[in-house]
């Protein structure tokens, strides 16, 4: 997560490339916390001049030169983008409401900062991502989001020469991802029972990552993703839910709290994830969050049930640096913990104590 500043706002772009602090946060974007964020009454929304409860946000696509380098017409993406956006229409549990109004001429001024949301395409630009504009409303003492911009992958073009229908089957996948972002959420962890491995300690560029659990639902704000499916995880269907609540969703559900220590320190920016039990014995759906510096972790939006929890390091090195070189331990063991934690709605069940132990998986 890359902060410019721009005058009175801020630019945020997440996408290729890009890098952040440890006081940036990873699931829900910081508004001001001194660390990383724990409780969604932290986290950043959109204005309510912009994109109020209950309204639609208009999309377009930018017209540009480049296009053709992807398609046969700016109009072939337009139908790629509807349905990324209905993907997350669709979320029952949240108010987002939003819709592609077509193809549009690049306006005279500044892309960025100008009111309008696109999807665009510029080679010379080198943008692939998300690009959010924040500004300060002094009034209430916070920043919101007034606009966002999502850039197409210059690299893509390789895709394309070397085969004509990588755009087409990419963009969907990648729009879900960006336009997640564009509301509020950040990089999720990978999914419990992942393995990141680094081919050396010296050599922390390549990676390897494997999953003993295959039937977990791989965070659609992670590059890590299931490619036969266009919907978010609830993972992130949670989190848009706590930025973007539905009318009465909030009382219908709680919360988990507690801290991880190791050898009687806390342990910080790991990553917690609940897994509800279902009347069968299974473990589905997950949703997490990251403690803070202090090791402490708050998991929301939860239904009333029993929940297991799952505590592991930062594997996703590529996306959660900033997190490790803040401190994120990465020489941990992963832990369940094995006796269930009961959630009730509108109540949050604290004073969770999850021992980890060091050493690699």
């Amino acid at each position: 997560m890359r902060r410019l500043v721009r005058g009175a706002a801020f630019v945020i772009t997440v996408g290729l490339g890009s890098g952040g602090n440890p006081a940036g946060a990873y699931r829900l974007y910081d508004n001001g916390a001194l660390d990383y964020i724990v409780g969604s009454d932290q986290a950043i929304r959109w204005s309510a001049e912009a994109w109020g409860p209950g309204q639609t946000l208009v999309w377009q696509v930018e017209d540009g030169p480049d296009w053709p380098l992807l398609f046969d017409s700016t109009q072939d993406i337009v139908p790629l983008a509807e349905r990324a956006l209905a993907a997350w229409s669709e979320v029952p549990t949240a108010d987002i409401s939003w819709r592609m109004a077509g193809v549009v001429e690049p306006g005279e001024g500044p892309r960025f900062g100008d009111s309008a949301n696109r999807v665009f395409f510029d080679g010379e630009s080198g943008i692939g991502g998300a690009v959010i504009w924040w500004v300060r409303n002094h009034a209430l003492d916070s920043w919101e989001i007034m606009e966002c911009d999502v850039g197409i992958p210059g690299y893509w073009v390789d895709w394309v020469d070397e085969d004509a229908d990588a755009a087409t089957r990419n963009v969907p996948l990648f729009l879900l991802k960006e336009f997640g972002h564009c509301f509020g959420l950040g990089r999720a962890a990978l999914p419990p029972g992942s393995i990141g491995l680094r081919a050396s300690a010296e050599d922390s560029s390549r990676q390897y990552f494997t999953s003993s659990a295959v039937w977990l639902p791989w965070p659609a704000m992670s590059w890590w993703r299931r490619p036969d499916s266009l919907s978010p995880s609830s993972d992130d269907r949670v989190g848009a839910s706590l930025l973007r609540p539905r009318t009465g969703w909030p009382s219908s559900v709680g919360a988990l709290s507690g801290t991880l220590e190791m050898e009687g320190q806390p342990v910080p920016y790991a990553h917690v994830y609940a897994l509800r039990r279902s009347g069968g014995g299974e473990m589905r759906h997950p949703v997490g969050a990251f403690a803070n510096a202090g090791g402490e972790f708050l998991i929301e939006g939860l239904p009333p049930g029993d929940y297991l929890l799952w505590a592991h390091p930062i594997r996703f090195f590529h996306q959660h640096w900033p997190l490790i070189e803040g401190g994120g331990a990465t020489d941990m063991k992963d832990t369940v913990l094995m006796h269930p934690v009961r959630v009730e709605a509108g109540a949050v069940t604290g004073g969770i104590a999850i021992p980890m132990r060091r050493g690699r998986r």
